[in-house]
């Protein structure tokens, strides 16, 4: 990883170091200090991440010092936590695909599990949900299913069709699918492709602010199948081109994925400055910044310190307002995106001040 530490980014960087390479089987040695990894131990753990970064630790070295820090032990809690849940979370998912299957309803798993089913153990990906994607005609049908089926821990997180949000539809993504192994279930998912293009989409979606996402990506990456297109998960669009493109160098730059032997083995070269300091930000931040309107800005004019307050809590940071504003990622300043996006946010909180649902659907993201 070739940064500088500095003490603005430091949590950043530190997060960066012990995931490097940490979804492999056999991730690189690691040097830390006791001292670094209580700094990073807690946003580990906040951004699930906390088993990973175990795995790299027992592995790396069976000497290693790291093993018996203080905090490792809670790193490795995490692990045997999440062991559990991966257990128990399979069970869920095969009960309700079984139940999708019965009634005929075309369905894709994406994101969570099959994140996770690209690391040497499930557990090392934990997931909070089950993320599921129907045409638009079988989502009344989908709908009405989850609810007989009632919640049994796991949320079930129903995605309609694709359009505009995707780029590609349902039946694009169906048409391409892959089966993947949920126990002695089969399921569908995207195609590699289509899948890592929407990792990348959701990574910049959020703004960039767990770690652990940038790590699916590389853990994509590296586990692709010999025929990957890269043609056609590059696409057409100039400006999605470019998101996908410095998710991809992201990768390498900050968790050293290989990319060496790909179309976009100079990728890291077209990150613009402004990105990759977005991002070490963000994961020292630990948090993603408020994509929602500020509420009653406009009627706190006549206290300036409380609507500068306001506007920095709802104040979105450059990545998450370039890409929700459909902006290509360049070396353009990030500021007149930032405002844009707040005047955005401002300008439907005032039309929709009373309807959530409404406000949402409005700013919903790009």
């Amino acid at each position: 990883m070739a940064l500088t530490y500095n003490s603005k980014k430091t949590c950043g960087e530190l997060l960066a170091k012990i995931l490097t390479g940490a979804w492999r089987a056999t991730p690189p040695p690691l040097e830390i200090s006791e001292a670094q990894l209580a700094v990073v131990v807690q946003p580990l753990l906040t951004t699930s991440a906390g088993a990973l970064a175990w795995w790299r630790i027992a592995q790396s070295s069976p000497q290693s010092e790291a093993r018996n820090f203080p905090a490792a032990d809670e790193l490795h809690q995490a692990y045997r936590l999440h062991t559990l849940h991966s257990a128990i979370n399979e069970k869920r998912i095969k009960r309700i695909l079984a139940a999708f299957n019965q009634r005929r309803i075309p369905t894709l798993i994406f994101k969570g599990w099959v994140n996770a089913v690209t690391y040497p153990e499930t557990a090392l990906r934990p997931f909070g949900d089950i993320d599921l994607l129907v045409s638009e005609s079988d989502y009344p049908k989908a709908q009405s299913l989850l609810l007989e089926l009632g919640g049994d821990g796991l949320t079930v997180d129903l995605h309609e069709e694709g359009g505009k949000r995707y780029e590609r539809d349902f039946a694009t993504f169906y048409n391409r699918s892959r089966s993947i192994p949920v126990g002695e279930m089969t399921a569908l998912t995207m195609s590699a492709e289509d899948h890592l293009r929407l990792l990348c989409f959701h990574f910049f979606k959020h703004g960039a602010w767990r770690p652990i996402w940038l790590c699916d990506i590389a853990a994509a990456i590296e586990s692709r199948p010999a025929d990957f297109d890269w043609a056609y998960f590059l696409g057409t669009d100039e400006r999605r081109m470019t998101w996908v493109t410095c998710a991809v160098g992201l990768a390498h730059l900050l968790l050293d994925a290989k990319i060496h032997d790909t179309p976009l083995a100079d990728a890291t070269g077209r990150i613009p400055r402004w990105l990759i300091s977005g991002v070490l930000d963000a994961w020292s931040r630990q948090t993603s910044s408020n994509r929602f309107a500020p509420p009653k800005v406009v009627w706190d004019l006549r206290h300036p310190s409380t609507t500068i307050k306001l506007i920095g809590r709802r104040w979105s940071g450059p990545i998450e307002a370039s890409y929700s504003l459909g902006s290509a990622f360049n070396n353009m300043p990030r500021l007149p995106f930032q405002v844009m996006r707040f005047a955005q946010q401002t300008w439907y909180y005032l039309k929709y001040p009373n309807d959530i649902a409404a406000r949402s659907r409005a700013l919903r993201y790009f």
